[in-house]
């Protein structure tokens, strides 16, 4: 980007703060011979852009390869590997694709999930240790699995997940025994033995 500006006292406006860019430059109250013109590349570094361009342009390719390939593992790459992408992309400064915006939400979404199965994992560690009737974090069977299908569906590994599924699976086994328990006659002995 380049602009004009210039000091001239007897002028109003021409202060070294007031810039025009170029299109606007001849509507400068000062006259020509107290402009300065205040560019940001050289001649010389101009000429190297577009060398520089078509260099990058393999490298953006590598990239967009990179990250589309990301989708078609057998093996869900960690959320760590998707953030040296999105880091390499802002570090090289190659334009904002969808490619690279989609990597961003991805990213944000398995962040968010990393954070929750962290709450989690963690209630239900302190609950096996100490009874505790009023945990932080609240939820229901079908909130967990509502949960646990948006983790599945992420294109990226969720640290901790195969643990909050299996519990999840003791949950709704236990639920199911309570349920055929409560349905049948049985005695204190019988309901007790039955939901061991």
């Amino acid at each position: 980007s380049s602009g004009i500006n210039a000091e001239w006292p007897l002028r109003p406006g021409c202060h070294p703060e007031v810039m025009y860019c170029l299109l606007h430059a001849p509507t400068s109250p000062c006259p020509t011979s107290k402009q300065t013109m205040k560019y940001r590349y050289t001649v010389e570094e101009l000429k190297k852009l577009p060398q520089d361009v078509q260099k990058r342009i393999p490298e953006m390719r590598e990239w967009t390869k990179e990250v589309s390939g990301m989708k078609g593992r057998s093996e869900k790459p960690l959320v760590e590997e998707l953030d040296k992408l999105a880091e390499r992309a802002v570090a090289n400064k190659y334009i904002e694709t969808d490619e690279y915006r989609e990597l961003r939400s991805v990213i944000d979404k398995a962040n968010q999930c990393i954070k929750v199965t962290n709450q989690l994992v963690a209630i239900k560690r302190r609950s096996s240790r100490v009874h505790n009737s009023s945990p932080a974090l609240k939820i229901s069977i079908n909130e967990l699995n509502s949960f646990l299908k948006q983790v599945t569906d992420l294109p990226c590994h969720v640290p901790d997940s195969a643990l909050l599924q299996e519990h999840y699976v003791r949950i709704v086994d236990f639920t199911e025994r309570c349920d055929r328990a409560l349905n049948k006659n049985l005695t204190k002995v019988q309901y007790e033995e039955m939901l061991k």
